[in-house]
């Protein structure tokens, strides 16, 4: 079993064209740095390398890596350029008065 609680052979399977999606988000000078890293993750992990592996790889935490690999399976690569709602910094009046 793998340390995201799945076995790799039960994670989702990424077809040919959501491999091709995420590399292309991971080489893209614009796509958002939050979703590269998310894609290399998913990519990573598909790989075949371990959650601690892509993690120590990417520098960020292993439960980071569980997080997006979860999220990957239940919904696929859409879920990869969302952040869950009420993330990010609250906006504040002086916010409100410049929109």
């Amino acid at each position: 079993m793998s340390e995201t609680g799945q076995k790799r052979s039960d994670r989702r399977p990424i077809t040919a064209d959501e491999r091709a999606t995420l590399e292309r988000w991971v080489r893209s000078g614009t796509t958002p740095q939050r979703t590269v890293m998310r894609s290399r993750i998913i990519l990573m992990l598909h790989d075949g390398l371990s959650a601690r592996e892509v993690a120590r790889r990417l520098g960020v935490n292993r439960h980071t890596v569980v997080l997006w690999d979860a999220r990957y399976a239940e919904q696929g690569s859409a879920t990869l350029t969302r952040d869950k709602p009420g993330r990010g910094r609250k906006r504040t009046r002086s916010m409100l008065s410049r929109a």
